[in-house]
């Protein structure tokens, strides 16, 4: 509902107020909150009613960086990601030129045993990860059940994929969240409960027990992302094959030909 929405929105502001104030520089922090009807009544016990919810299992987010030594919590929470399932959500990026950033979250991905959600504008592609699912948009407009698709734990990196069924899917079907930036800075436009982790994809790798297995995916959610992504991948390039007319959507086909 709407009042929900408004008041995920305002803890999820609180919340990084807070943590701004505190790290990597201690500070004032200032609000700036847009009143449609300023110093309206409400009724006594409102916002601990509508709040309560969002308040619900929240952690306190633990920043990070790469001159800062992670706290020992953070590594017990990173070690315990190996017994759970989940999805590597990256947004659009541009690393340097020669940079071996999308090489270093397939390595993540394959430590973990997650499938990798590769929005477009970033640069991995399936042929740089066999965990890389990149028709998810496909897949979850196309699914008539989504929730056998949720993680237990969502590792975003970077900005959210502009992806309206991915949105949606997260929204309808929370999970543990991470939000993996090189900057101390809000990238969940769904406000979401979320731990923020300033750091990259290769120090976040070198946290991770050394050696450690690849998880067997005991719940076979892997597995399940990664046929549905095979199956998408056929009845695309069987479409673009029969089309014989000019436009948009195939010039990438043809360009790869």
């Amino acid at each position: 509902c709407e009042e929900a929405g408004v008041m995920a929105g305002v803890v999820g502001q609180v919340m990084e107020a807070w943590e701004r104030s505190q790290s990597p520089r201690p500070g004032p922090v200032h609000l700036n909150l847009p009143f449609r009807e300023p110093f309206l009544p409400i009724e006594a016990g409102w916002v601990q009613a509508h709040a309560q919810p969002f308040l619900k299992g929240l952690k306190p987010s633990l920043p990070w960086a790469l001159h800062l030594r992670p706290p020992a919590s953070l590594q017990a929470d990173l070690q315990s990601w190996f017994g759970k399932s989940g999805l590597i959500i990256v947004g659009p990026h541009n690393p340097p030129a020669g940079s071996p950033w999308a090489q270093t979250i397939g390595r993540l991905a394959e430590q973990l045993g997650w499938p990798i959600l590769a929005e477009g504008l970033s640069p991995l592609r399936p042929e740089d990860s066999p965990w890389c699912v990149s028709q998810y948009d496909a897949i979850l407009g196309a699914v008539g059940s989504r929730a056998g698709l949720r993680p237990d734990i969502a590792l975003c990196i970077g900005p959210l994929p502009v992806s309206k069924h991915l949105r949606q899917f997260l929204a309808d079907f929370p999970s543990e969240t991470y939000l993996l930036s090189p900057y101390f800075n809000n990238t969940d436009p769904l406000h979401r409960k979320a731990i923020r982790l300033a750091g990259t994809p290769a120090s976040l790798l070198d946290l991770l027990t050394p050696g450690a297995p690849t998880r067997e995916d005991p719940h076979g959610l892997s597995q399940i992302w990664l046929k549905a992504e095979e199956v998408a991948r056929h009845y695309q390039a069987r479409f673009l094959e029969g089309a014989a007319w000019p436009f948009e959507g195939k010039v990438a086909a043809v360009l790869t030909q």
